[in-house]
């Protein structure tokens, strides 16, 4: 079972779009983009960007965020990732577990990639290193010393669930951290849970 040790404070922000994207000028982020010549890969297209249009409806969007697997668990200096799905943009999937390594004696901060594929940030501290410059989903962080891994903690993972933000902390009571002005998200602590409604914490 993953641990959810770490305060607010000490979690990795909530990562959103950076930029407004226009369907009439922008090419796609996450679909298939058509191309002018596409002839028989035209259909496999098409039902490409239909069934990412069903997943971002049922799923909701707004926030990188886990929609479901991407565990994380690790041995000595390598972090293994199950299989699963995050919205960045849109949805993107990893059909099957992968790995990625650890750096020794260090705080490692998992995540997965727009383009699917899986990185790490790390440092001595127990303050998160800036995020990976390309968009990206926080999968958890697991501490490495000795070569020896300890427990994957799931503090500050952010997953939407009927297409709402959720995260856990190990905060005493109400988190500490405060958020950019309008996220709306749920936040499970030692204490309860806390609905931040764009302004602040309000105790549920």
């Amino acid at each position: 079972m993953p641990a959810f040790a770490l305060t607010a404070v000490l979690c990795p922000p909530l990562l959103t779009p950076a930029a407004l994207l226009v369907p009439e000028t922008d090419a796609p982020v996450n679909a298939a983009e058509l191309e002018l010549g596409d002839t028989t890969s035209l259909l496999t297209k098409f039902n490409e960007n239909a069934s990412r249009l069903d997943v971002t409806g049922r799923r909701g969007g707004g926030a990188y965020a886990v929609l479901e697997g991407l565990d994380i668990s690790a041995s000595a200096l390598t972090c293994t990732v199950t299989a699963g799905q995050a919205m960045l943009d849109g949805p993107v999937t990893r059909a099957a577990s992968g790995t990625v390594a650890l750096a020794d004696n260090a705080y490692n901060w998992v995540y997965l990639l727009q383009d699917g594929t899986l990185t790490k940030t790390s440092g001595a501290g127990t303050t998160p290193p800036a995020a990976p410059a390309a968009a990206c989903a926080f999968l958890g962080r697991i501490q490495v010393t000795a070569s020896v891994a300890g427990t994957e903690d799931y503090s500050g993972r952010w997953e939407l669930r009927c297409g709402t933000l959720w995260r856990r902390t190990g905060d005493a009571g109400v988190p500490g951290d405060t958020p950019a002005a309008g996220l709306l998200f749920f936040t499970r602590t030692a204490g309860g849970v806390y609905l931040h409604d764009g302004v602040g914490y309000v105790t549920l």
